[in-house]
């Protein structure tokens, strides 16, 4: 039978979406536990973690493999300073629009019910952002969902409830 290390259980930290307290919570981790290796922030605070991965980075600590969930202006720095290794996340725009788009087909025909909607991963690594930067793409952002999609659902939901 191989030989399987034990493992401590993974660590959480509640941040009560307070950046500064995910920035306490990651700077005791770190200084409590010297052999976390990677870290994945799933919530609010992301700012607050990449300012204690940057300041553990710094000093001279010991590598950690940060990866965050939301794709911001924090997230893209952390990623061309080091700080972060990936930035995994949805994109809500296609999201957004897979929604919109179930939601006007199961009011035309109410018989299609539950549907399932495929979001791709997209994933951001620092080459990623960089080849952005590059090309001068880095400014521009997915814009809202289209003004009458939006207005077509909220004119059938409306009429629903009437």
């Amino acid at each position: 039978m191989p030989h399987r290390p034990t493992a401590p259980p993974p660590l959480a930290s509640v941040t009560l979406e307070s950046s500064q307290l995910a920035e306490e919570g990651m700077r005791q981790m770190l200084q409590r536990y010297l052999d976390i290796v990677g870290v994945f922030v799933a919530g609010a605070g992301t700012d607050g973690v990449v300012r204690a991965l940057r300041e553990h980075r710094e000093a001279g600590g010991p590598p950690v493999i940060g990866v965050a969930r939301e794709v911001t202006a924090n997230t893209r720095d952390g990623l061309l300073r080091g700080d972060l290794a990936a930035v995994l996340s949805h994109p809500l725009p296609q999201l957004a629009q897979g929604l919109v788009d179930q939601m006007v087909g199961v009011l035309d025909n109410p018989a299609l019910g539950l549907q399932q909607i495929l979001v791709p991963l997209d994933t951001q690594a620092p080459e990623s952002v960089r080849t952005r930067r590059r090309r001068g793409r880095d400014q521009q952002q997915p814009g809202p969902l289209p003004g009458r999609a939006t207005e077509h659902v909220l004119h059938r939901v409306m009429r629903l409830l009437e």
